[in-house]
């Protein structure tokens, strides 16, 4: 069977194969995905702690299953 290959989007538009990439580039890559995904966490103003973790002292348990 054939290896599925995944392309990475440049801001330019270009695809890229992502087995292709030299390991310089990976890097980057991943750094741009870390950055972005925190900057989606909300944060609570109260304790400045992520909104869904257990350290936030607005943190609601009683929609977890735990069953």
């Amino acid at each position: 069977m054939p290896k599925e290959i995944i392309y990475w989007k440049q801001r330019n538009g270009e695809l890229i194969d992502i087995d292709k990439m030299d390991i310089t580039h990976l890097r980057n890559v991943l750094k741009l995905l870390i950055k972005r995904n925190n900057k989606q966490v909300q944060l609570c103003p109260n304790c400045n702690e992520p909104k869904d973790s257990i350290e936030c002292c607005g943190f609601d348990a009683t929609e977890i299953d735990i069953y």
